[in-house]
């Protein structure tokens, strides 16, 4: 079968001078993340000015450091195309919890601000972070937390916190958990497009949204579930947070979203305050003027100013090579995070899509590595291609035989998120973790009907009875569904084998009732013995250490995080390909030429769900079974 594609392509010299704005463009940005202002690397507020009039103060101070949950919560640590983007850099939720852990250790400090500034943050990373502020404050340090506004996800967050302060025209938009299906069938039918698929289990339902117009029984059996399961959890983190009983928190869910003020009435915050006043409630709370430490959280300091060359040369240097990894005993974390797909990994400006290749190579070096003691594998991860888990499952299986494998699951890890963590002898996850979905799909779109309401025509040349199996003019013919579904049954079989061999003595329902693509939380998963402890990714570090029987060591990253240069070269390379192709697009699975469109769609959660679905179009395209969430599961905060 052969395909034309027909491309517009910029003269060369255009060509360059794009690839010489964009490599400027990101030096520059590259800067501004890690260059801090030098009012910020200092003991004092910037915003703080001093009173002449007021009498000068004699008792000693204390010191507060100030964390700040701002920008893009990243999983893994390092520099990303994505960061570099937004213009206003990222935190790795490992960076924040170490952070938190040397908060907690400095004997110099009296506690803790969290300054939240609207991060872009998901429901396991808030849970990861609620547990290393309640250890701060078992060490006996106070925990403040002060933001112009809460919405549902960051109010979690500060209720780990002794007090909460908002600004006084700020607000705290508690409403509960929303959620919303999206199904093209009814566009697809005005198209003429056809979706022609098949499922394993009958909760494996990612291809409803093309293949129905409503919800079946199910996904909405299943989702009402979920959403249960969820909205306890919830409930139940503001209970303890704020000392308040659950009936009272439902009412209060029920008569939100609330001002300020209003929040504070009802119990939700602690105080309404200008960030002024707001230190001088510190100086009040402590009895004595507070020393603030903004730089305590920040990755390193520039030690000369910017216009100095040789200076900024160094800097650069740094930057582009990425630091060099310590000596002595490590614990390695391999960041699963994104789709997962055959062959190398791929990054770009709005996100990455896991290769198995990729991961398959560092985690043999990991294996011939003797400092590596251990490996903590961070999955975060909706699935993908169901060969690209099985090399990934594989590859941990081998590890596993060697050196302690602790998984720990971050907001998702389904389908073959969870097919790849059944590699490793202990699962940790939290509460609100979304996994399972043991199950299949696969098809194809059928452009047909399109191509007919359009005035275009084709003919097919074939060889071979099935030689068409896979036309996009024309649907499955009965003898073709037939194989496909012989195909994807022996894949689900092996789905099936994979978690029986690691999770069999374990489960405490029937296999096959567990499967058929179901989804679970963390918590639930705990009672069915699919997950083997609650928990996030420091406690996964910890037990990885106990297995190795080491208690000094260092984290390592691998695949080891690219430098500035590499990613450049990666965003060079990626101009320089023939646009559009339709290889080119399915390659770059969930990023191609539709995401400048969907980067400006408007509201985050639009473009979540839009950005998810054709994430889904590319991977159900690829040809071969598919182990992927049926629903892209965002809870709006």
């Amino acid at each position: 079968m052969s395909s034309c594609h027909a491309s517009l392509a910029a003269p060369g010299g255009t060509h360059r001078v794009v690839r010489i704005a964009a490599l400027a463009w990101f030096l520059a940005a590259a800067v501004s993340v890690f260059a801090a202002d030098e009012t910020d690397g200092g003991r004092v507020d910037p915003n703080q000015t001093a009173d002449p009039n007021q009498p000068e103060r004699t008792a000693a101070p204390a010191a507060l450091a100030v964390l700040r949950i701002q920008g893009l919560i990243t999983e893994a640590p390092g520099l990303s195309m994505l960061s570099l983007a937004s213009g206003e850099g990222s935190s790795s939720i490992i960076d924040l919890q170490q952070t938190l852990q040397r908060a907690g250790e400095d004997a110099s400090l009296a506690g803790l601000i969290v300054s939240i500034e609207n991060p872009s943050i998901g429901w396991a990373q808030v849970s990861e972070l609620r547990s290393a502020i309640a250890q701060l404050r078992r060490q006996g340090k106070k925990a403040y937390a002060y933001a112009e506004s809460l919405d549902q996800g960051t109010y979690l967050l500060a209720t780990a916190c002794d007090s909460i302060c908002l600004t006084p025209t700020g607000y705290v938009m508690l409403t509960g958990l929303s959620g919303q299906s999206i199904y093209f069938k009814g566009l697809f039918d005005m198209l003429g497009l056809k979706a022609d698929f098949i499922q394993m289990g009958d909760y494996k339902g990612a291809a409803e949204p093309f293949t129905r117009t409503e919800p079946s029984e199910f996904e909405r059996r299943q989702m009402d579930e979920i959403f249960d399961s969820l909205f306890d959890e919830f409930i139940q983190t503001i209970c303890r947070g704020r000392d308040l009983n659950r009936p009272r928190v439902e009412e209060l869910i029920d008569n939100g979203p609330y001002t300020a003020r209003a929040a504070r009435e009802a119990g939700l915050i602690d105080r309404v305050l200008y960030r002024d006043d707001f230190l001088d409630y510190l100086a009040e709370q402590n009895g004595a003027p507070v020393d603030l430490r903004t730089d305590y959280n920040q990755p390193r300091q520039i030690p000369a100013k910017l216009d100095n060359p040789f200076a900024l040369m160094g800097i650069l240097q740094e930057m582009l090579t990425g630091p060099p990894e310590p000596p002595g005993d490590a614990i390695a974390i391999c960041y699963i995070n994104g789709p997962i797909m055959d062959g190398d990994s791929v990054e770009d400006l709005f996100g990455s899509v896991i290769g198995s290749r990729t991961i398959r190579l560092a985690l043999d070096r990991a294996q011939n590595n003797p400092d590596i003691k251990a490996l903590v594998l961070r999955i975060d991860s909706p699935g993908g291609s169901a060969t690209a888990s099985d090399i990934i499952y594989r590859a941990i299986g081998k590890l596993a035989e060697t050196k302690p494998v602790i998984v720990s699951m971050g907001d998702v890890a389904a389908s073959g998120g969870y097919y790849i963590a059944c590699g490793a002898p202990m699962i940790l996850a939290e509460p609100t973790t979304i996994t399972g979905s043991i199950g299949v799909v696969g098809g194809k779109f059928v452009f047909g009907g399109l191509l007919d309401k359009i005035g275009i025509s084709s003919y097919a040349y074939r060889r071979g009875q099935n030689a068409g199996l896979f036309s996009l003019t024309e649907p499955f013919s009965p003898q073709q569904r037939l194989r496909i579904t012989r195909m994807m049954r022996e894949t689900y079989d092996i789905f099936l084998q994979r978690v029986d061999q690691s999770r069999g003595e374990k489960l405490q329902e029937p296999l096959a009732d567990l499967a058929q693509g179901r989804i679970y939380t963390g918590a639930r998963a705990l009672e069915l013995g699919l997950i083997d402890q609650l928990g996030g990714l420091q406690d996964a570090i910890r037990l990885a250490a106990r297995q190795a029987n080491i208690e000094t060591y260092n984290l390592r990253t691998v695949p080891r995080p690219k430098g500035l240069l590499e990613i450049l070269e990666t965003l060079l390379a990626q101009s320089e390909a023939p646009e559009p192709t339709y290889a080119f697009l399915q390659r770059q699975a969930p990023t191609g030429a539709v995401t400048p469109w969907l980067a400006a769609a408007g509201p985050r959660s639009l473009q979540r769900i839009l950005f998810h679905g054709w994430q889904l179009m590319q991977l159900l395209q690829r040809q071969e079974p598919v182990l992927f969430m049926p629903w892209e599961l965002h809870i709006e905060w």
